[in-house]
């Protein structure tokens, strides 16, 4: 086959999670499946993109570079009047997969696309205005270009069933899987305590990674935190690691209020060398979210050994199994006493450790590339028949 991705999303200098899945699928399809040709279409107008696209590079793989538009500008102009992709980027692929979202207008062979989740639809105040207005105008138009949905969990699934007309039978589950040579146990313990102390967190820390932004809850977990600072003084630390997103001003105004606001650490930007160490040095991971297509957070956390509490809502029930605690994320009551809980019940962590070292190993990116890579096959003999 004739396979190309559209590798914006993996050329960021600050990759989230939507990157890091792509990055995973491509390099592995490509190791792979050597006997694939695979074209790696990116937007390179004003940057120079091929010096992060060389990492990629393989014997099986074409680059396609577009200098006549910016990625961002191309999204917008293709929103408003169908500018076909084909006249963009000249390949022959018999497959083009976009990993966000959206499928543009006028791309030739068959068209994959990978829907993470519907929060816009379900949560719309805490989804970027931008974001929301684009996904709103464009994404019905993309579900009907697409030959094949890639849905990231059964949760996603549901959600595309629900909010839009498309067969189920083509509709795809593949889960995210988990880098168990970045995320582990076994770490060493002063590699941990190096970047702790670089980041100014002290040896007892509850850990949130991730995007600050609305969607995560933090603005309730900061409140329930000072109702256990105020409850259990000894308590501690809470970490706040990740980016700032969109719309923080309230995750903020909520910490310069809080009783609690000198045992709340903010790391900002966190590099792919920090997070399995600041994982495996936490007391526990937390990951109050209000919404989730899936939640690999929390696979990063099983793989390195961190007991998880989370929210019983969306994919992230289905992704935690029995493995994690639940939290009702709009309690802030329920989210104290969970912290609590967490905190003192030294065995409640240690059966949960156990249980998510067992549950991430049914998490494989291998095997996940080779379901996607039989998505792949299903699509083109559609077109045979």
């Amino acid at each position: 086959m004739n396979i190309a991705f559209n590798i914006q999303p993996l050329l960021s200098d600050t990759k989230t999670g939507m990157g890091y899945v792509e990055e995973y699928f491509v390099k592995i399809l490509v190791d792979q499946n050597p006997s694939d040709t695979f074209f790696f279409e990116f937007f390179s107008l004003f940057e120079k993109k091929m010096e992060k696209v060389n990492l990629y590079l393989k014997n099986n793989v074409r680059t396609s570079a577009c200098v006549f538009f910016h990625g961002k500008l191309y999204r917008l102009v293709s929103t408003l009047f169908p500018l076909p992709y084909r006249w963009l980027f000249r390949t022959k692929a018999d497959i083009t997969h976009f990993f966000n979202f959206i499928v543009p207008p006028g791309v030739k062979g068959k068209k994959i696309v990978t829907i993470h989740d519907l929060a816009f639809r379900r949560f719309p105040e805490t989804v970027r205005a931008k974001t929301r207005y684009m996904l709103k105008w464009s994404l019905a138009k993309s579900i009907r270009r697409a030959d094949r949905i890639i849905a990231v969990s059964e949760w996603t699934k549901q959600e595309i069933l629900r909010f839009y007309s498309y067969p189920s039978e083509k509709i795809s589950v593949v889960y995210n899987g988990v880098d168990t040579s970045i995320y582990r146990t076994g770490l060493d313990p002063m590699d941990i305590d190096h970047v702790c102390k670089r980041r100014h967190i002290p040896k007892n820390y509850i850990l949130y990674l991730g995007t600050i932004e609305p969607r995560k809850n933090l603005e309730r977990l900061i409140k329930a935190y000072s109702l256990l600072k105020n409850k259990r003084p000894d308590s501690p630390a809470l970490v706040l690691a990740g980016k700032k997103g969109w719309h923080y001003g309230r995750i903020i105004r909520a910490y310069e209020e809080s009783a609690a606001r000198e045992s709340i650490i903010w790391t900002g930007y966190v590099t792919e060398e920090e997070k399995p160490l600041l994982l495996a040095g936490a007391v526990y991971f937390c990951f109050p979210s209000l919404y989730e297509g899936f939640g690999m957070p929390i696979l990063e956390a099983f793989a390195c050994g961190t007991p998880v509490l989370t929210a019983n809502n969306s994919a992230l029930v289905e992704v935690a199994g029995d493995a994690a605690f639940f939290v009702d994320a709009l309690s802030i009551e329920d989210i104290c006493d969970k912290l609590d809980q967490m905190y003192i019940n030294g065995d409640l962590r240690a059966n949960l450790r156990q249980k998510g070292l067992e549950r991430v190993k049914q998490f494989s990116w291998e095997k996940s590339a080779q379901k996607l890579h039989n998505v792949y096959e299903m699509a083109l003999k559609e077109s045979e028949l």
